[in-house]
């Protein structure tokens, strides 16, 4: 929703939390594509993984970026399957639980500037 945009600028923090965040969405589209092209372990949770990774890429380059804060919040769901991965995957596990802690970490550089009083 266009009124929630804030019209403030955008902080160095804020910069680069979103780029921590945009960085991990794409790393892992192309990462996951990859992936199922190029592993013999069944490609569905591959292409699944990098079709989530690239919605959340969507928002973030147009409604995060404008700092609505329904995406800020949306965002917030990538953190629960990259921390669950190690519940299912000790090999890779480690991985996208500190993927999961940058995606959080990303999140909270960026909570001061989506959430400014106007």
């Amino acid at each position: 929703m266009m009124s929630e945009m804030n019209p403030k600028p955008r902080s160095l923090v804020f910069k680069i939390g979103w780029g921590i965040l945009l960085f991990i969405s794409i790393g892992n589209v192309l990462g996951h594509i990859g992936l199922s092209i190029f592993e013999s372990q069944p490609s569905t949770v591959f292409v699944t993984w990098a079709g989530m990774n690239f919605l959340a890429a969507g928002i973030l380059l147009i409604p995060y970026w404008r700092r609505e804060r329904w995406a800020w919040f949306l965002v917030w769901a990538l953190v629960i399957p990259y921390a669950l991965v190690i519940l299912f995957n000790q090999d890779v596990g480690p991985i996208y639980l500190g993927e999961a802690a940058l995606i959080a970490l990303g999140q909270l550089l960026t909570y001061r500037t989506v959430f400014a009083k106007e």
